[in-house]
Parts: structure tokens; C-alpha cells; sequence
């Protein structure tokens, strides 16, 4: 399968997953290179734990029902 993960604040890398560790971080593997962080969400799962917690999405600065 194939992840995205956080390696840094500002660096992330995707490639094939290799573990999940019990803290929640994962291993994957891009090719030679094998890296550990986070993993990022897809974006439909991050809207629905959105939406489960009441927030509405916005574009700009006026709100969209």
C-alpha cells in the first residue's frame, strides 16, 4: 500500500508502507530510502472528522452551507 507520511514540520515523503509501530508513526520505503513519521490522513477523512465535530468548510472568508 502505498502512504504519505510527515517526516518533519515541513517534510513529506510517500512511498510503500513497510510497518506500523504501536505509537502510531509508520515505516515506509521509497525505492533505496526507508523513512519514519506520521501518517498524513486523506483529505475525505479529514472533512468527516470535521463534520462530525460540527465545523462547516469556508472559502475565503465568507462560510458555505
Amino acid at each position: 500500500m502505498f502512504q504519505t507520511i510527515k517526516v518533519s514540520s515541513c517534510v513529506s515523503a510517500q512511498g510503500d508502507l513497510v510497518e506500523q509501530l504501536p505509537n502510531g508513526d509508520v515505516v515506509i520505503r521509497d525505492g533505496v530510502n526507508v523513512y519514519r513519521g506520521r501518517p498524513i490522513a486523506p483529505l475525505s477523512a479529514t472533512v468527516a472528522a470535521a463534520a462530525a465535530r460540527g465545523l462547516r468548510a469556508v472559502r475565503g472568508s465568507r462560510e458555505e452551507n
